[in-house]
């Protein structure tokens, strides 16, 4: 999840892992084009925080998304100025 959502200048992605994986957070805009890699690398399990805060974006829709191992997610976040 990541709150706030719409959000204006930053937000905050929140996951939890079951056990130690490798992840990766890849933030795209709405065509699909990836505009910034949040996160490469390996985390222990239990509740993670990671905050983005794009600078240069524009308003609009982007798609956040979470790789852990085998498990994918993907979340909408709307930028608002």
């Amino acid at each position: 999840t990541n709150y706030p959502n719409p959000f204006s200048d930053k937000t905050i992605i929140s996951f939890t892992l079951p056990r130690h994986e490798n992840v990766t957070i890849l933030i795209h805009d709405f065509a699909g084009r990836l505009v910034e890699r949040l996160f490469d690398g390996i985390l222990e399990d239990g509740t993670h925080s990671i905050t983005f805060s794009p600078k240069a974006l524009r308003p609009g829709t982007y798609q956040c998304t979470v790789h852990a191992g085998p498990l994918l997610r993907s979340r909408s976040l709307l930028l608002v100025r």
